[in-house]
């Protein structure tokens, strides 16, 4: 699933720091079907002589699996090939890492701020002409779940009066 933010953060990278946009794609038409990492098989219990099953509970079997393209700024860089030094300084902090970090998306609407633990398990090359002009990062989030900023609410209820939570994210 390619994603399409105006930055994002991933442990200590950002990727705004090294003038660089991550909302963009060398092969996305305009059309996809992406897989969200919540497939699931159910588990089930035939019990006696029942054709009915028992419904047990669930195994989820994937998880969220994005990808970022990142090309240099071309409105900060005059030169939007990669050259070796600073290949090496991004897939350093891209890389020097065992395990998950926190993986957060950056957009302009402070409601899409979501975080999400997450690390790479394959980096690409997109060239043009010879010269390395895209990183493609192939990511795997620990989950499905995103997380996002706690919000509390305060309720003044009175005895014996029905009132009604409705969450639907929007301030």
């Amino acid at each position: 699933m390619e994603i399409f933010y105006k930055d994002f953060v991933l442990g200590n990278f950002r990727a705004s720091n090294y003038k660089l946009l991550s909302d963009c794609s060398f092969s996305y038409s305009g059309e996809s079907e992406d897989e969200i990492g919540i497939a699931s098989t159910t588990i089930e219990k035939f019990i006696g002589d029942n054709p009915i099953p028992i419904y047990i509970g669930e195994k989820y079997e994937s998880k969220l699996r994005p990808t970022i393209t990142l090309i240099k700024n071309p409105c900060i860089n005059e030169n939007l090939s990669f050259n070796s030094i600073e290949l090496r300084g991004i897939l350093r902090e891209l890389t020097g890492f065992r395990g998950y970090k926190w993986f957060r998306l950056i957009n302009d609407k402070v409601e899409d701020e979501l975080w999400y633990k997450a690390k790479i398990n394959n980096i690409s090359y997109k060239r043009v002409g010879g010269n390395i002009v895209g990183i493609i990062l192939s990511m795997e989030c620990d989950s499905m779940f995103a997380w996002s900023n706690e919000n509390d609410v305060v309720i003044n209820a009175k005895a014996g009066e029905i009132f009604y939570v409705n969450n639907n994210f929007e301030n």
